[in-house]
């Protein structure tokens, strides 16, 4: 199996063992929510995955029930790092992704995983706002923080009226207080 596609209104996917031939994730079709947990998926060793999310619910949710992706899958050596997981949005309205396990500070580059936004036409970062704060995976809600333990980061449309609309918002989580550089170092813009 080298790609996965998916039509739904909610899925709940769990990627497990060897996938080693596994390139892409397509949840384009999902209209609602999903909830993808590929941390037991062992993708071959030095390989890039690409989780496609389209126009899910539009609504930014203050509640449970966010769109999930859980990264952090194996390579066959059982190093998180050996492989590359890439989130890209073909869609300005997805409503709120949480993206758990990204390795955004890898020694080797080539190891980190990204969010493209190439397709929705972001050019650079100054386009976008990050906000540092805490994700309660229980209840759904991001709060700002104030620096102190804070370790998830929810990005943003920055800029209103530059022709780019993204009314969805992307929490990643367990960056690490004060690691907005790596993240911001490991997104693809157009």
């Amino acid at each position: 199996v080298t790609s996965l596609t998916v039509t739904s209104g909610t899925a709940e996917i769990d990627l497990d063992d060897d996938l080693s031939s596994m390139t892409t994730i397509d949840l384009t079709g999902v209209t609602d929510r999903f909830d993808v947990d590929a941390s037991g998926a062992e993708y071959a060793e030095g390989s890039q995955v690409r989780y496609l999310i389209g126009g899910t619910s539009s609504d930014i949710t203050t509640q449970a029930g966010d769109s999930q992706l859980d990264f952090g899958s194996f390579g066959s050596s059982g190093d998180a790092e050996s492989v590359r997981e890439i989130a890209t949005f073909t869609e300005a309205d997805f409503g709120t992704v949480v993206i758990d396990n990204f390795e955004a500070s890898a020694a080797d580059p080539s190891e980190t995983d990204r969010i493209d936004l190439s397709q929705l036409g972001f050019t650079n970062t100054a386009q976008l706002d990050f906000e540092q704060g805490t994700y309660d995976e229980n209840t759904g809600i991001f709060e700002s923080g104030n620096g102190i333990n804070d370790d998830d980061y929810r990005i943003t449309d920055g800029i209103a009226d530059d022709g780019i609309d993204m009314s969805g918002e992307i929490i990643v989580t367990d960056i690490g207080d004060g690691n907005v550089d790596d993240l911001q170092a490991n997104i693809v813009y157009l």
